[in-house]
Parts: structure tokens; sequence; C-alpha cells
């Protein structure tokens, strides 16, 4: 099992290097990462600690806002605001851990 933030936390590299490259594989890995986290199940908006890096399932059961999950949160914002506002599934995802939050 991985921490669900290292995976989380390449994508904003991988979409800039499609960018600067003009190939797109880098940003459909990181996508396909990403769709796979936002699809897990989350408590009030809140994702779990780990994920199986085997199955792209939860493991664990374990909420937290600290270490291996903090930039899972951190890179919705970073990735909503890099796509110009424009992916709403980022935006969503992070409201909704917010909302968890509080």
């Amino acid at each position: 099992n991985v921490g669900i933030s290292e995976p989380a936390s390449i994508q904003l590299e991988y979409r800039y290097l499609s960018r600067a490259t003009g190939d797109p594989k880098y940003r459909q890995v990181a996508d396909k990462a990403m769709d796979v986290l936002l699809s897990l199940p989350k408590r009030d908006g809140l994702a779990d600690m780990f994920v199986s890096s085997r199955s792209g399932r939860s493991a664990g059961g374990r909420i937290t806002l600290g270490a291996r999950v903090d930039s899972y949160y951190e890179y919705l914002l970073k990735q909503w605001l890099q796509t110009g506002k424009s992916e709403k599934k980022f935006e969503v995802a992070w409201k909704a851990a917010v909302a968890g939050i509080k």
C-alpha cells in the first residue's frame, strides 16, 4: 500500500511535461491515475490515507489530514487552478474535502 499523496503529487509535473513536449502521453498517464483516486470512496469528502498499488482500491480505512494524504488535497486545488478552473472534477473534489474538514 502507498499513501494516497504519492500518486496524487505527480499530476502537475506530468501535465506540464505534456504541454512542454507536445506529447499527450504524460498527461494521459497522470489523468488515469488521478481518475482512479477520484473514484475511490470518500467519507465526507475525505480520502483514505492508503491506496493499494496493485488494485487501486482504498486500503486501511484511515482518514487523516496529515502526512501521506495532505498532498492529495493540495493537488486537487492546484490541478483545478492549473487547468484554468476548467476541469470541474478537481473543484468538486476539493470543495467536498474542505466541507468534510469543517
